[in-house]
C-alpha cells in the first residue's frame, strides 16, 4: 500500500487552522492564503513496509550511518523492497550490508507478518492510531516509538 496525503489528516489540519482563526482572527488572512501545513507528511510514495524496514534499520544509528545501510540494502534487493524479496535474501547478506542480527530478525519478522496478514497494511488508512500501534508492536523489534514515528512521519497522523 502506498502512502499519500491522508484526507483525514488534512481534515484535522483544517479543523486546527479554523480553531486558530476562531481564537485569534488576526491569523485569518495568512491562513486563508496558505496551503495546509504538510510538515511530517511523507512526500515520497514509499510503501508502509519499506518505511518500517528503513525505520528498523535506522534505530539507534546516526543519520548518515542509517542512510548508508539503507542504500546498501536497496542495492542488494535490486527491486522494490517487499517482504518476499527480504525473505529471499540470506540473513548473512543482510548482515553484510551492516544490519545487526537483531535488526535482521526484526525485518524478517515484519516480512513474515506482512505475508501472513498478521499486519494488514491495506487496512491502515481506516484504522485509528492505537490499533495500528497495537498491531505493529506485536512484531518482534517494533516498539511504540517506531510505531509512533511511522504514524506521524509516514502516515501524516497527528500525535
Amino acid at each position: 500500500m502506498k502512502s499519500g496525503v491522508n484526507l483525514m489528516t488534512a481534515r484535522k489540519m483544517r479543523q486546527i487552522t479554523n480553531k486558530i482563526i476562531e481564537v485569534d482572527p488576526k491569523f485569518a488572512g495568512v491562513i486563508e492564503k496558505s496551503e495546509l501545513c504538510d510538515l511530517g507528511r511523507t512526500k515520497v510514495n514509499d510503501t508502509y513496509f519499506k518505511t518500517l524496514v528503513q525505520s528498523i534499520i535506522s534505530q539507534q544509528l546516526a543519520t548518515k550511518a542509517a542512510e548508508k545501510i539503507n542504500d546498501r540494502v536497496l542495492a542488494l534487493v535490486k527491486s522494490e523492497l517487499e517482504p518476499e524479496v527480504i525473505l529471499s535474501l540470506k540473513p548473512e547478506l543482510l548482515r553484510s550490508a551492516g544490519i545487526s542480527n537483531a535488526k535482521v530478525r526484526a525485518i524478517t519478522e515484519l516480512s513474515i507478518a506482512s505475508l501472513d496478514n498478521r499486519v494488514n497494511f491495506s487496512n491502515f488508512k481506516q484504522m485509528p492510531n492505537h490499533l495500528i500501534t497495537e498491531e505493529l508492536t506485536k512484531i518482534w523489534g517494533i516498539g511504540r516509538w517506531t510505531s509512533e514515528m511511522f504514524l506521524i512521519f509516514h502516515m501524516g497522523r497527528l500525535n
